[in-house]
């Protein structure tokens, strides 16, 4: 049985009294659902955890990505962007829209100037954050393969996080038991990245039974190494 899809929820934050309802309308439709430190309309101060309601980054599962966008080159946050700080205190990946240099560039994922790229700013400010556990599940998992006598056994490995929920996708032809140990050691290694996850799946999957359009979990993939970053940038505030 596939999958159920989980929603992407993003915390959308604007420097200015722009309530930023072209991007909002862009994230919607591509899935998303939008929160907001502040209700329309209303004050920056207080925000709607402090005015009686619930903070967004309370609500069950969470917020995936913070999206900062700026209209002003403000050398420093505004009042309405308070929420960056809280959401990067929560550990909160962070995607900011900008046309100049920002004040959050040492704790940004991405920074990107197309307003327009939206959607795909916040998806890769959530893979950017991804990377390092995925890279750890991958070392732990080709571990596996060499303590069983398979170290050249090429594997792929995939981490999606959404409203609380981790995905781990293992690409590997192992047999049964090994992708049993694989599959637990590679739980083992992801929960030292992240202890707040309300559940967490993880699957190990031949590559004779991926649909066509995950085959590209096995380019660049080598044994027991780290697939290609090839074409995703730097990590740590990189720019698109």
């Amino acid at each position: 049985m596939a999958a159920a899809v989980i929603t992407g929820r993003v915390l959308l934050v604007s420097s200015d009294e722009d309530r930023l309802d072209d991007v909002e309308a862009k994230l919607v439709e591509d899935g998303y659902e939008v929160r907001r430190c502040v209700a329309a309309g209303a004050p920056t101060f207080p925000c709607v955890g402090l005015a009686g309601g619930t903070c967004p980054l309370d609500e069950p599962g969470g917020i995936d990505v913070a999206l900062a966008v700026r209209q002003v080159p403000w050398r420093r946050p505004t009042p309405s962007e308070l929420g960056v700080t809280c959401a990067v205190r929560a550990a909160v990946p962070l995607a900011v829209i900008a046309t100049s240099p920002h004040p959050f560039a040492p704790w940004a994922n991405v920074t990107s100037t197309a307003r327009d790229r939206a959607v795909e700013v916040c998806e890769d400010a959530i893979a950017d954050a991804l990377e390092e556990p995925r890279a750890a599940v991958t070392d732990a998992v080709g571990a596996v393969l060499a303590t069983h006598g398979v170290p050249d056994t090429p594997i792929a490995v995939r981490l999606d996080r959404r409203q609380g929920r981790l995905r781990v996708r293992i690409v590997a032809d192992v047999p049964g038991p090994v992708g049993a140990m694989a599959a637990t050691r590679a739980a083992v290694a992801v929960r030292r990245f992240d202890r707040s996850a309300t559940e967490l799946d993880i699957d190990v999957v031949a590559p004779t039974n991926l649909r066509p359009a995950e085959c590209i979990l096995l380019r660049g993939s080598r044994a027991h190494g780290r697939p290609s970053s090839a074409g995703r940038g730097t990590s740590g505030g990189r720019s698109r």
